[in-house]
């Protein structure tokens, strides 16, 4: 009688390739599970250690009244921000200017700006006529404080900060036709509208009218060396409401 544990018997399934031990036994197994558990709870110790004590800090509540923060009591009448998001809304995009472009009006000004630039600022004419509104405001809220998000939309506030530019352009265009006093208005403007910009807003607010800004305190520096700018007029715009 053949022996049925008999590996050299022909046939026998003992000549088939063994099946390997499944990797996820040999992890569990008490040798190998244990050294790692224990490894992995030194390494956690002080994460552990740490969240027991801030769970045993007891909750005093906010530190002053949140709720009374949450929506900045304001009329659309008096927010700059209703003509601002209107003025984006009118804005027309560039079709062929490109930001080197704009560098070379920025830093060399009028005369350096190319035809594709002017053809721009002329035809947001009516959008800047509207911006201009919203900064002779003092007031802005572009979303109130209680309904901020994360991934709340800021594509108005960003056209907001290409109007800004445009206002600066149109600021130097005056300056190039001798109209001192208009070319100053527009840069009073601008810096007003970059101070409203990040008015009960958050960081990215904030970090898009500093941006703007360096542009026109470059082209207010341009505009105060420029011949044709008198002493009386220093005077005044030292003296204008720029806030």
């Amino acid at each position: 009688m053949s022996d049925p544990f008999d590996t050299s018997a022909p046939g026998s399934a003992a000549n088939e390739p063994a099946h390997k031990p499944s990797r996820l036994l040999w992890w569990l197994h008490p040798k190998v599970a244990l050294p790692l558990l224990l490894f992995a709870m030194i390494l956690l110790s002080p994460l552990l250690y740490r969240a027991n004590r801030i769970a045993s800090v007891p909750d005093i509540g906010d530190p002053f009244d949140v709720e009374a923060f949450g929506t900045v009591d304001i009329t659309p009448a008096d927010n700059a921000m209703t003509h601002y998001v209107m003025a984006a809304k009118m804005l027309r995009k560039s079709p062929t200017s490109s930001s080197a472009e704009e560098q070379k009006a920025f830093e060399q000004g009028w005369t350096q700006t190319s035809e594709s630039l002017r053809k721009w600022l002329e035809a947001n004419q009516p959008a800047l006529a509207e911006w201009r509104k919203g900064a002779e405001l003092s007031r802005a809220v572009f979303v109130q404080p209680k309904d901020l998000r994360i991934d709340t939309p800021i594509e108005s506030i960003q056209e907001v900060h290409q109007l800004t530019r445009l206002a600066w352009l149109q600021a130097e265009r005056c300056l190039y036709e001798e109209d001192h006093v208009a070319a100053w208005g527009w840069l009073r403007a601008t810096v007003r509208a970059n101070r409203q910009l990040p008015q009960h807003g958050y960081l990215i607010q904030r970090l898009i009218g500093a941006t703007t800004i360096c542009v026109t305190e470059h082209g207010i520096a341009r505009w105060a060396a420029h011949p044709g700018v008198r002493a009386e007029l220093l005077r005044k715009a030292l003296e204008d409401d720029c806030a």
